[in-house]
């Protein structure tokens, strides 16, 4: 009985998704909700990031190793969905746009070295090139991918 609660679910949660893709692709990247989809993802990691590096002790009193796993892996994954989601807003507003993915990335390095220089203000942070490096990697890595699978 269960197996086919389950089974019955996947079915509504495919349709669920194309209902949410048919929402999003018919709204005008002018209007305002329109304007919401494309550049809110992007708005919204871009929120994200400043309030994580803005926080004096971001992962409190944890060993040292830990906090080089989490921060790595963090500013891996953020930036790799910032570039994403920089490319999303980038081919929704201006389909016909030429070299989105490098725009996107060289956005993605512009908000990575603002980071930067913005931790240097946040008392108990500092400014790392290697974490520039980790972002843009991430970033790179996530265009990558998203192109692979989308090819």
């Amino acid at each position: 009985m269960t197996s086919t609660r389950k089974s019955a679910g996947i079915p509504l949660l495919r349709e669920w998704g194309r209902g949410v893709m048919r929402y999003v692709s018919s709204h005008d990247p002018v209007s305002w909700s329109g304007w919401a989809i494309t550049w809110g993802p992007v708005l919204g990691v871009i929120a994200v990031i400043f309030w994580l590096s803005s926080l004096s002790e971001p992962f409190g009193s944890e060993p040292v190793w830990f906090d080089e796993v989490i921060g790595i892996t963090g500013h891996f994954c953020e930036f790799g969905l910032l570039a994403l989601a920089w490319r999303w807003a980038l081919m929704r507003q201006w389909p016909g746009l030429r070299y989105p993915v490098w725009i996107a990335l060289a956005l993605t390095l512009l908000l990575a070295l603002g980071d930067e220089f913005h931790q240097n203000f946040v008392p108990g942070r500092f400014s790392d090139p290697l974490d520039v490096f980790t972002d843009l990697a991430g970033a790179v890595t996530a265009l990558g991918f998203w192109g692979k699978v989308k090819g």
